[in-house]
């Protein structure tokens, strides 16, 4: 995630950053642990919290991807909603909302306290657990919804991007293939647990 690398960005400006997904709060735990991320996911599984800001996806029942600045009184300053998980606003955009929302309100209380400072989010890669079969699926998952934008991108760019769409779909089936390799090995991991007990 950019705004991971950029975080002392938001320190400065005393900003608080937090996603919000329908993943389950396991499955956010294990995202920020992997991507070892100075912010917290926040899982919204039924899209209670996602609806309130009209960026609900009602018909595959998850956020539309979108940034979001709000201020201390709760009010939206900023909204940008992407077409897909890949379209996002610039930096500029993102940190000019953030000065104007302040300017409007005054500077935020020097107590504001951090969940995750950026310099304890650079942990050393020796003290980072080692990823669950668990967590790979929905990885997999993700990639693979990563080359469909890709594809669908390339092929509106026309015809000059044939060769292009070609390579994203090669992709695309090694991704499934892994995809499904994992699935029958967690599938087996689970039988061997069942027959052990």
């Amino acid at each position: 995630m950019q705004y991971a690398r950029q975080y002392s960005d938001f320190e400065r400006r005393k900003a608080r950053i937090a996603g919000i997904s329908v993943d389950s709060t396991q499955r956010n735990a294990a995202m920020v642990e992997k991507l070892v991320l100075p912010f917290p996911l926040l899982s919204d599984p039924d899209g209670a919290v996602i609806q309130r800001y009209d960026v609900w996806d009602g018909e595959a029942k998850i956020a539309v991807p979108a940034i979001a600045v709000i201020d201390r009184s709760a009010t939206v300053s900023y909204l940008y909603k992407g077409h897909d998980f890949a379209d996002r606003p610039g930096d500029e955009a993102v940190f000019e909302a953030l000065d104007s929302a302040f300017q409007a309100q005054g500077t935020p209380p020097d107590e504001t306290r951090l969940r995750v400072t950026a310099a304890e989010a650079r942990r050393p890669e020796t003290e980072r657990r080692a990823v669950d079969l668990d967590f790979l699926v929905p990885y997999y998952r993700g990639a693979y919804s990563v080359t469909v934008v890709m594809k669908g991108r390339l092929a509106a760019l026309g015809s000059g991007y044939r060769e292009g769409v070609r390579d994203v779909s090669r992709y695309q089936e090694m991704v499934q293939a892994y995809s499904k390799a994992l699935q029958k090995t967690v599938e087996m991991k689970k039988d061997e647990k069942h027959e052990c007990r």
